[in-house]
Parts: C-alpha cells; sequence; structure tokens
C-alpha cells in the first residue's frame, strides 16, 4: 500500500497539464492555429458605386455576389447612402460581383480574394444607359430585386420554383412577400388588395383570380408598388391615399397570343378534379378563362373572397340571418365531409380606340358539401352508465354568380367619365337532421332525441355608379362628381323541428317541420358625391366635399312567423324606413411621404341623418329621428 501511494500520486492540475503536454499540447495548439488560419481565410468583399457623370453616391444600387465556379448565389444587398456596400465572412476564391440600377448600365466584374487581395473593389462607376429592367433581369438572372422610384421589382429568374408552377408559388420566394393559407397576399406589411397584368386589372378586387391561376414561367417581373388613387393619379396632386397592389408583367412571348394550361386527373373512390385555365394577351386586349372542378375539398379560390362576394359592394343586411357571417355556413361543417366545387371565370380588357377601354370580369360557382358522421360514447354518471349513438347528416348546397363592369373615357387631358356596374347574387341551403339514442348499462333503452333544420338564403346586390372628373386647365385644382343606385334584395327561411321520446321509435328524416321562420328584404338606395380640390401645389391642398345617401321609396323589411306559439310572436312583421344621411366637410391636407414620410390632415363639417320607420303591421305605429352633429377630421401619420 505505501509503495502504491509513493509511485502513483493524485497529481495535481499543474502536474496533470505537464505530463499531457507532450501528447495534447501541440495538438491544442494546432488547432488554436488552424482556427486563426481559417478566420484569416475570410474576405470583406466592400465597394462604393457612383453615378460616373456627376460623380455622386447611388442609394439602394442592386449587389449580388456569385460564385465565380458554379454561379450560385453567395449574397445579395442594396447600396447605403453614401453607395458603400460589404459582404462580410466571405470565404477566399473566385466571385463575379454584378451591380444594377435602373438607368445605368448593368456592372459586372470577375475577381478572386486570397492572402495578397482581401475583396476590396474600390469605386464602382456606373454609366448612364436606356437599359430596361427587362434586358438587366435577362442578362444578370441572378439580381433578386430592384428598386425603381417607388416600386420594388423583383427578378423571377432569381427565384427557384417547381414545374408548373403558380404566381402564388412565385410570390412565396419573394423575400418582403407572404402567402398565407386561405390566399391572401402580404408585401411589406399590408394585404395586397389588387392584382394586375400588365397595368390592367385582372378580376377586379380578388388578387387569387391571378396569383393561383397565371403561370410563374411567363412572368417577367414582379412590381410591388404603393398605388395612389384615380383621383391623384388624373390631377398630379398627391391625396397621400395608397393601396399595395401587384403588377405582373408577362414576357414578350407571353403577351402576344395564346397561353394555358389543363390539368385533369381521378382516384380511388371516384375522386376527380379538373382544372384550366386559357389565356389571349396582345397589346391592350386581354382575355382570359379559368375554371375547376373538383370533389377533393379544394376551394379553387380563397374564403375571404367568397365573403366579399357573398356581400357584394356596400351591401345592406336585413336581420340575423340574412348574410353568411361564418366559414361554416358557406363551406360547410369546418370544411368536413365530402365537398365538390364547380367554378368557371371569365376575365376582359378591351382598349375601345385611343381614349376609351373596358374592363369586365364574370364569375360563377357552386359548392355541394355532404357532411355524414356517427358517434359512439359512453358517459359515466352517480350509481349508472349511459350509452349513447349519434348520427349527424348535413349537405350544403350554395351557389354564387358575380359580374363587375367598366368602362373608362378620357377625351382630353382634363377629362375623366367612368361608368361601372357590379352584379351579384348567391343562393344557398344548408340541410341538417340529428338523432341520439340513449341506453344504460344493459343495454335497455331510455330516451331518443331527433333535430331537424333547413335552411335557404338569397341575396341580390346591384350597385351603379358614374363618375366625372374635371381638371381646371393652366392649375392643379380640380372638381369630381359621381351619382349612382343601388338595389338589394335578401331572403332567409329557417324551418326546424324537434322531438324528445321515450319511445324506441325510430325517426324518419321526412317528419314534418314545426318551426318557420322567414326573413325578407328589399330596397333602393341613391347615393352622390360633389368635392373640389384647390391645390397650393402637388402636395397640398384644401378641398370641399359633400356626400348624400338617401333611399328611394320605402326601404322594407319584413319577417314572417308561421307558427302561433313561435318564441318570436309580438314582433313586428313589417318594417318600412326611409332614411337619409348627409355630411360636408372643408380639409386641409399637407403631404410629406416622399420628402420625411409624415403626412397630415384636418378638417372641420357637419353631419345629418334623418331616419323615419313605420310598423304598418302594428296599428302603423311610426318612429322619426333627426339627429345634426359636428365632425372633426384630424390625422397625422
Amino acid at each position: 500500500m505505501i509503495k502504491s501511494q509513493v509511485t502513483i500520486p493524485l497529481p495535481t492540475f499543474d502536474q496533470m497539464a505537464l505530463r499531457l503536454r507532450p501528447n495534447y499540447y501541440w495538438l491544442s495548439l494546432l488547432l488554436v492555429l488552424f482556427t486563426s488560419i481559417a478566420s484569416a481565410q475570410n474576405s470583406s468583399i466592400k465597394g462604393t458605386v457612383y453615378d460616373d457623370a456627376n460623380n455622386g453616391p447611388l442609394e439602394y444600387a442592386s449587389v449580388v455576389l456569385l460564385n465565380a465556379g458554379d454561379s450560385s448565389n453567395v449574397g445579395f444587398t442594396f447600396t447605403e447612402p453614401d453607395g458603400s456596400f460589404e459582404f462580410k465572412e466571405i470565404p477566399y476564391g473566385g466571385y463575379v460581383v454584378q451591380v444594377f440600377y435602373t438607368g445605368y448600365e448593368l456592372y459586372g466584374k470577375s475577381f478572386a480574394t486570397s492572402a495578397t487581395y482581401g475583396g476590396n473593389l474600390g469605386q464602382i462607376r456606373l454609366k448612364a444607359s436606356s437599359m430596361t429592367l427587362s434586358t438587366a433581369f435577362i442578362e444578370a438572372k441572378a439580381i433578386p430585386v430592384v428598386i425603381k422610384d417607388d416600386t420594388i421589382v423583383y427578378n423571377p429568374n432569381a427565384f427557384k420554383t417547381k414545374n408548373n408552377a403558380t404566381v402564388e408559388d412565385l410570390l412565396k420566394k419573394l423575400p418582403g412577400v407572404r402567402v398565407d393559407k386561405d390566399g391572401k397576399v402580404i408585401a411589406q406589411g399590408q394585404e395586397v388588395t389588387k392584382v394586375l397584368v400588365n397595368g390592367k386589372e385582372f378580376f377586379g378586387t380578388d388578387p387569387t383570380k391571378a396569383t393561383q391561376n397565371l403561370d410563374a414561367e411567363n412572368i417577367e417581373k414582379v412590381e410591388v408598388l404603393d398605388k395612389k388613387s384615380d383621383d391623384a393619379e388624373f390631377t398630379g396632386v398627391d391625396d397621400g391615399n395608397r393601396e399595395k397592389v401587384i403588377n405582373l408583367v408577362l414576357k414578350k412571348d407571353a403577351n402576344k397570343g395564346y397561353f394555358g394550361k389543363l390539368e385533369a386527373g381521378g382516384g380511388t373512390e371516384e375522386t376527380y378534379r379538373v382544372k384550366g385555365t386559357i389565356n389571349y394577351f396582345k397589346d391592350e386586349t386581354q382575355l382570359t378563362a379559368i375554371g375547376n372542378l373538383n370533389n377533393l375539398n379544394q376551394n379553387g379560390f380563397n374564403w375571404q373572397e367568397y365573403y366579399r362576394m357573398l356581400n357584394g359592394t356596400n351591401g345592406v343586411s336585413f336581420g340575423p340571418r340574412t348574410y353568411w357571417y361564418s366559414q361554416n355556413q358557406w363551406l360547410g361543417q369546418n370544411q368536413q365531409g365530402r365537398q365538390t366545387n364547380a367554378v368557371l371565370g371569365t376575365n376582359a380588357h378591351l382598349k375601345l380606340g385611343e381614349k376609351g377601354s373596358i374592363d369586365a370580369s364574370y364569375f360563377v360557382m357552386g359548392r355541394e358539401n355532404d357532411l355524414r358522421t356517427t358517434t359512439t360514447s359512453e358517459n359515466y354518471l352517480p350509481g349508472q352508465v349511459i350509452y349513447s349513438d349519434n348520427a349527424y347528416n348535413a349537405l350544403t348546397n350554395n351557389g354564387q354568380q358575380r359580374g363587375v363592369f367598366k368602362y373608362v373615357l378620357k377625351p382630353d387631358t382634363l377629362n375623366w367619365f367612368e361608368l361601372g356596374t357590379e352584379i351579384d347574387h348567391s343562393t344557398g341551403e344548408d340541410s341538417g337532421f340529428g338523432l341520439t339514442s340513449n341506453r344504460d348499462q344493459n343495454n335497455e333503452f331510455l330516451n331518443t332525441s331527433m333535430s331537424k333544420t333547413l335552411v335557404v338564403k338569397s341575396n341580390t346586390n346591384i350597385k351603379s355608379q358614374l363618375t366625372y372628373r374635371r381638371r381646371i386647365k393652366g392649375t392643379k385644382h380640380s372638381f369630381v362628381m359621381y351619382t349612382g343606385i343601388e338595389h338589394n334584395e335578401a331572403g332567409d327561411t329557417s324551418q326546424w323541428v324537434s322531438d324528445y321520446s321515450l319511445n324506441e321509435v325510430p325517426y324518419s328524416d321526412d317528419i314534418p317541420y314545426t318551426f318557420v321562420d322567414r326573413t325578407t328584404g328589399t330596397g333602393d338606395i341613391l347615393f352622390g358625391r360633389v368635392g373640389v380640390n384647390l391645390a397650393f401645389d402637388s402636395n397640398q391642398f384644401v378641398s370641399w366635399s359633400a356626400d348624400t345617401k338617401r333611399t328611394l321609396g320605402t326601404y322594407n323589411m319584413e319577417r314572417n312567423d308561421l307558427v302561433l306559439d313561435s318564441i318570436y310572436t309580438g314582433q313586428s312583421p313589417f318594417i318600412g324606413t326611409r332614411y337619409q344621411v348627409s355630411k360636408s366637410s372643408v380639409r386641409y391636407t399637407k403631404n410629406n411621404r416622399k420628402k420625411n414620410g409624415w403626412y397630415f390632415n384636418a378638417g372641420l363639417g357637419a353631419f345629418h341623418i334623418n331616419i323615419d320607420r313605420e310598423l304598418t303591421k302594428a296599428d302603423s305605429q311610426r318612429f322619426q329621428n333627426n339627429y345634426w352633429m359636428p365632425l372633426l377630421h384630424f390625422y397625422v401619420g
């Protein structure tokens, strides 16, 4: 034991380090040196971009760094206000740098970094050129993004997509753009309200028509911009109003004739899908037809779009069940069961001479949702167990038609006429039958309960509007006036029956309804507006406007309860309403968005509303209300 303690003592930390040094010290030192050498083999590639003519720096020039061996993208950036850019921690090797700025020649340079050359490219001087973005994107396929004034332009060639990819697939690849599960597009944090094709309207305000039905391979570039209002574009006075818009620019070969695609397939359980699109684009003429037929629970278009269609433009609600308020009421119970969808749409843009144009679209769709469920449950209660058998069948059928027509005439630079009409018509039927049977732990019958419902709905909304804009010659002052009429019809009939029985007698789904509730409504609305803008310059003006909306005749709402013991007994079955809403205001607007990003709007006005309601089947009761209220407008942002 003593010898053992002398020859093998417990070493201290320092002694361990000395003993390990012959084997591991130098290895550790080599690892440190290798790490230092590896970090030294990274370089910082940088440079500064200048205008060759005036020697000024160029901000937001697009700079892309490529691997010289396989042309893969190593990095991308924009230049700073002083024209500088930098790619940090880039390994030694061969590279290609490409620089592009709208209105200048495309710059390209090959170089290699090493221990003797760290990658400082110095001054890069761009020469003015008439090179278009399209040409630049062809010659420099790797440049993904270019900033052109207030527009962000994406190069589809720089983003890899799968074969037969749609525009929606392409948008999901673009930095700063997001597409959610319903097809809604978010760009730079804002929802895209409209998708244009070659700068022309495409199916009105339904972006998914373009994103889900046009092929990505036919797109030359994608432009994301904040579009000014029609008034601002016509008068040249920026009122600060913007909407986020995507413009899809087609390739030249896709803009000179027909192109499209057709997909068809079938599977087990009698499943099928047929989807297609055909397009004709030539100069100012655009014609498109799209279709989708399937029983695979594929909607074809998103829920928000259905919701907009069902409500129409400025539609009026006639009661708690007039409109489809939830997704389930239109798409079916949480999109469960077997759904059959049929969708067909057409879109056209036609140029009429040099001064007029027509945009028109028509969309029709139908849906059937068949849901059948059976469940068995056990309920443990004090002293007993209850077994329940539940069966529920639901069938939903819905149809929708929507047409949009717009005619624009610009006889000269001072006048603008526009006539627009929108028609929405939807119908729906939702039926359900449920049966529950309960037994005890000895399998002895206890009771049954049954419920049966049928809801039939319809909604029609027709709106027409005539707009006239006038710009005062030699000034930036302008005048705008519009007038229109809107017609609404809605109907909602609900029938139901429910029963509870202690007899073991099966219920039949043809049992008659015991309750019926019906709501109907119809009415016409006349609306109009007059406005005058007195402009100090392109970003500062004073405006006056007067708006009015009033019913023509009586706006009627009728509700009939056909069963005496209905819980709604005592309600008035008929309500006639006449109303008028008017407002007038003066505003001052200062728009400095382009200079320092802020916008100011302030104004004063008055608001007036007159409501006249008559319950004609309830002793002709009549209620009149007349209100005047001041208006204060104030916004800084």
